[in-house]
């Protein structure tokens, strides 16, 4: 069940949250659309060298790492609102009591 809070207090955070997505998706197609434009220059020129495989790995680090903290902000918004919806029940439950 969906909940909606219509608190105004709640509005800039969220305002705030949904501003450093955008950026967060923004940063991530300009590196992907770098990486793109560039991927034909780096195996010509780097993937050709002993170096290569160190180069590789610095290099492959930095998506896995993108990857990573992306997928771990997503579970903290999500967890974020499973606490905002207990916090909710527990409001309910002692305000009865």
């Amino acid at each position: 069940m969906t909940v909606i809070y219509d608190d105004p207090s709640l509005w800039p955070i969220i305002e705030l949250d949904l501003f450093f997505s955008y950026w967060m998706v923004a940063a991530g197609v300009v590196v992907v659309y770098d990486w793109v434009l560039s991927l034909g220059q780096e195996i010509e020129l780097i993937w050709a060298t002993l170096v290569s495989h160190y180069y590789a790995v610095s290099r492959y680090t930095l998506y896995c790492d993108t990857i990573l903290c992306c997928v771990s902000s997503a579970i903290y918004a999500i967890s974020l609102s499973a606490r905002c919806r207990v916090s909710e029940i527990q409001t309910s439950e002692l305000g009865s009591i």
